[in-house]
């Protein structure tokens, strides 16, 4: 009798099925499966892991009635071809278990090269090893292989010791010495003399003195009065925006209230009136006989400036008119930096 009223019905019985439901005034809809939902809103009112709103898992069926199947659970697996463990962001497929030689992130750039990967060491060859669109940051700098532009792309790069570098200069790797912690760190070296050595060879007129503890400088006592002191400064083709140049600049003898100077490309950074007769400092060198007309004093230049031309000017000078042998002037100590 089952057997007949279950095919007069076309349903299938089985003796393990759970006892069909039917909702009242809803006349042939029945819930099989007994999850909740009729047979005109279960896509599988046989199975009560299946029905509309159910979880999606990972299996080839559509358990959530939406008419997809996997939707939003399967994976998606990118190619490893060199094995490095990132996979190619162009060649993928989706699936529900891991697919051979393919892996879970998209992170290689160079897919045919092991050792180009984002866990790679840069190395200093010009490439980018580590994927992050620049070559060869953190090791710039470091040989001569590498060379940087300057010591603020060094200093970009993370490296904050004050030492020597390689960088572009004149269009050839060469060794400069790179500031790292001055006013926010990049500066390259271009010059400093101590009119002891190695005097360079663009300062016009290149006439040294002595001038007693102080010691050599340029121009001095019956040398330098009223003319400049001049150095048109080639500044090796690094690319910058800022100039920092420092000196110290010596009045010697009789100063009265003349005027000191030191100009970048005809801009002043140090303009100064200078009387020696109250100067602490007392005769160092200079005309004999003391007094305050042979008393010396010395005075600091230190300037940072916007610059990015190829070369730059400097001019040192004074308003004296007499003789050298009665007032004169002298630089030392230069330096000159640029970021």
């Amino acid at each position: 009798m089952r057997q007949v009223l279950c095919l007069s019905l076309l349903v299938a019985c089985s003796d393990d099925a759970p006892p069909a439901t039917t909702e009242p005034g809803q006349t042939g809809l029945t819930d099989h499966d007994r999850d909740g939902f009729l047979s005109d809103e279960d896509c599988n009112d046989r199975n009560d892991q299946i029905y509309p709103g159910a979880l999606e898992i990972c299996n080839d069926q559509d358990d959530d009635c939406d008419g997809d199947i996997d939707e939003d659970v399967k994976t998606a697996w990118y190619y490893d071809g060199d094995g490095d463990g990132y996979g190619n962001p162009e060649t993928y497929l989706t699936h529900c278990d891991q697919v051979e030689n393919a892996v879970t992130n998209a992170n290689d750039c160079d897919d045919e090269d092991p050792d180009v990967n984002p866990g790679a060491r840069e190395t200093c060859d010009g490439l980018d090893e580590n994927c992050n669109l620049i070559a060869d940051e953190g090791v710039r700098g470091t040989k001569e292989e590498c060379p940087a532009e300057s010591c603020l792309e060094i200093f970009d790069d993370g490296r904050e010791i004050d030492g020597d570098y390689w960088v572009w200069w004149d269009g050839e790797p060469t060794v400069v010495e790179c500031d790292m912690q001055t006013s926010e760190g990049g500066w390259t070296l271009i010059l400093r003399n101590d009119m002891k050595n190695d005097l360079d060879p663009g300062w016009e007129p290149p006439d040294l003195s002595v001038c007693g503890s102080w010691g050599t400088m340029l121009g001095g006592y019956e040398l330098t009065s009223d003319e400049e002191i001049t150095n048109d400064l080639f500044l090796g083709g690094v690319p910058h925006n800022q100039l920092h140049v420092s000196m110290t600049y010596t009045a010697i003898d009789m100063w009265n209230g003349d005027t000191g100077y030191v100009d970048l490309d005809g801009a002043a950074i140090f303009d100064e009136a200078i009387d020696n007769s109250d100067s602490a400092d007392g005769q160092v060198c200079g005309s004999e006989g003391g007094g305050d007309n042979t008393k010396d004093s010395q005075h600091s230049v230190d300037a940072i400036v916007g610059h990015t031309g190829e070369s730059v000017l400097i001019v040192a000078g004074s308003t004296l008119n007499g003789s050298a042998s009665e007032a004169s002037f002298g630089i030392d100590e230069v330096e000159v930096w640029i970021r």
